[in-house]
């Protein structure tokens, strides 16, 4: 009698054990499939964000070069000035040198 009942709690053991084992088994699948979805959704989203960044830097780039370009412009700007000056200079020595040939 004392053995049947020992053979019977070792067989609930047994049956727990394996029990226990099944729900783990099952649980390591859950935890693996999440973490394989949350792998993909992070390395969509990774994509996305090295996308978001290559477009930054194109844009920093088209703007890098706008600016090098205005600079450029500013640059001319200040040559046609200084053009525009030694033209007036040059017009008013020219009428300096006819009103003077005039005059002799």
């Amino acid at each position: 009698k004392r053995l049947e009942t020992e053979l019977r709690h070792k067989s609930e053991c047994v049956t727990s054990l394996e029990e226990a084992t099944r729900y783990l088994a099952d649980l390591k699948d859950s935890v693996v499939m999440k973490c394989e979805e949350r792998n993909v959704e992070l390395t969509e989203e990774v994509a996305s964000l090295q996308s978001e960044v290559q477009t930054l830097r194109q844009e920093n780039e088209s703007l890098r070069a706008k600016v090098e370009k205005e600079g450029d412009v500013d640059e001319l700007q200040k040559q046609l000035e200084l053009h525009k000056e030694q033209h007036a200079q040059l017009s008013a020595l020219v009428e300096v040198m006819q009103d003077q040939a005039k005059g002799k």
